[in-house]
C-alpha cells in the first residue's frame, strides 16, 4: 500500500463507499497543522497513490479541533466553525450548519441520517474548559441540531462507534483528568443512555481508535 504524501499525526481516517480518505492532522515534521485531505485511489493492481482533495474545501479547518465521519454517501468534516460536506460523485465540497454549544475533543457519529456529536470540552473565550456530557444531533435533510439526551457522565477524549443501530461510548476523561474505563449505550428510539450490558474496559484509556469486525 502507497504512503500518505505528507507525515500526519492525530487525524482521522474514514471509509465512504469503499475508498478510504485521511483527514487533516498535524505534520509532526513542520510541529504545525497540515491541512490537507488525502484520497487513497487503488483501482489499478500494483498501481497505488493518494492525492489531495482538499483545495477545493470552502473553509479552512482548525485540525486539531476537527472530526471526521461517513454518512449517505458523503463525508463530513465537523468542528466550531461548522461542518463542511464533500460528494464524491460530484468531486464537491458544501457546508452546513456549525453546532449549537462550542466543543472540542468530542465524538462523532452517523446513525440514521442524523450526525451525534457526543461529550468534549467547552471551547468558548469567555469560559474555561470545563468537561462535558451534553450530545446534538444533527439532522443531515435539514441542516439543524437539536439537544439529546446527556451522557451519563461527562468525558472529554471519548471514543464513539455504532453497533445494531445503537452508540457505544467507550472511555476518555473525566473532569479531574482521569481515565474511564467505563462505557455508555445510546438507544436512538428511547433517546436515553445506559451502561449497556458490557464490562467496563480491563485498562482505563483515553483517545483510542474503535473499528468492528463483522
Amino acid at each position: 500500500m502507497a504512503n500518505l504524501n505528507a507525515m500526519r499525526e492525530e487525524g482521522e481516517v474514514v471509509v465512504l463507499k469503499g475508498e478510504l480518505y485521511a483527514v487533516l492532522g498535524y505534520s509532526p515534521e513542520e510541529e504545525s497543522e497540515h491541512l490537507t485531505i488525502e484520497k487513497y485511489h487503488h483501482n489499478v493492481p500494483k498501481y497505488d497513490y493518494w492525492y489531495d482533495i482538499s483545495s477545493k474545501l470552502p473553509e479552512e479547518k482548525s485540525t486539531g479541533y476537527t472530526r471526521a465521519v461517513a454518512l449517505e454517501d458523503r463525508l463530513y468534516i465537523v468542528d466550531f466553525l461548522g461542518i463542511e460536506i464533500y460528494d464524491p460523485e460530484e468531486d464537491k465540497w458544501s457546508k452546513g450548519k456549525g453546532f449549537n454549544f462550542d466543543r472540542t475533543d468530542f465524538a462523532i457519529v452517523g446513525l440514521n441520517k442524523s450526525l451525534y456529536v457526543i461529550g468534549g470540552v467547552t471551547f468558548e473565550e469567555d469560559i474555561p474548559n470545563v468537561v462535558i456530557s451534553s450530545v446534538e444531533k444533527y439532522d443531515i435533510g435539514s441542516d439543524t441540531w437539536t439537544q439529546v439526551a446527556s451522557l451519563r457522565r461527562a468525558r472529554t477524549g471519548l471514543s464513539a462507534i455504532v453497533v445494531d443501530g445503537r452508540i457505544f461510548v467507550i472511555g476518555g476523561n473525566d473532569a479531574e483528568g482521569e481515565g474511564l474505563s467505563t462505557i455508555d449505550v445510546y438507544n436512538p428510539q428511547v433517546d436515553k443512555w445506559d451502561e449497556g450490558e458490557f464490562p467496563p474496559l480491563p485498562t482505563p484509556r483515553a483517545y483510542v481508535g474503535l473499528a468492528l469486525s463483522k
